[in-house]
């Protein structure tokens, strides 16, 4: 007796056909300058709620397609739309002012699930930087990402611009040479700026800038 075996072919459900993920790290730009926030999607059926930041929200997701508005206590709102794909959320965010209604601020908005905690005990990072950065900015990309108990073992530089072999050559440890005494004096500890260079006193004394 014959058997007929039949194959049924499935597409592997997106980002967008299941259900999405809890935790989210949002980002917008404001001004030319991104601003990250935690979002928190709670999904049934059609029905969103959860918060951006420290705000709820409410809305909808069909299809792919999601909308929801946070709102803060002093009736700031934040509009999102946008969809679901396989990579996250990309949308548009419109930020009203409660105070300046008439004026809203429209940006780019796009969402990446936060990774799940790798499950055992805490652990130990050990980290070896290879560029340094003149300033906190959250423009500078993330290297690690930690969970609650985790330890980092690293070297940074000192006030001198060297690292642990030595002087460092690359990122804001490169010197800034004066033209003057071309002593080196690392960026982050330079007492008076003055376009772009620093003023080296005889003594101990704090330095005025000088114009260059």
């Amino acid at each position: 007796m014959r058997k007929l075996l039949v194959l049924a072919l499935t597409a592997l459900p997106t980002l967008a056909d299941a259900a999405p993920p809890r935790d989210w790290l949002a980002t917008s730009e404001i001004l030319g300058y991104p601003l990250h926030e935690r979002l928190t999607l709670e999904v049934d059926g059609d029905k969103v709620t959860g918060r951006l930041g420290d705000e709820k929200l409410e809305g909808t997701t069909q299809d792919g397609a999601i909308r929801f508005v946070a709102k803060s206590e002093d009736g700031s709102t934040v509009e999102v739309t946008g969809t679901l794909g396989a990579a996250g959320l990309d949308s548009r965010a419109v930020r009203t002012d409660a105070d300046d209604p008439a004026h809203p601020l429209e940006s780019a908005f796009s969402a990446r699930p936060l990774p799940t905690r790798p499950p055992g005990p805490p652990r130990r990072h050990e980290f070896a930087p290879t560029t340094y950065h003149r300033r906190f900015s959250g423009e500078t990309s993330p290297v690690l990402t930690l969970w609650p108990g985790d330890s980092v073992h690293t070297t940074t530089v000192d006030a001198g611009g060297a690292d642990e072999k030595g002087p460092a050559t690359t990122g804001a440890s490169a010197a800034i040479w004066t033209s003057t005494r071309r002593s080196r004096v690392p960026p982050s500890t330079c007492p008076c700026p003055s376009r772009g260079r620093c003023c080296m006193p005889a003594t101990d004394t704090p330095c005025r800038a000088t114009a260059s």
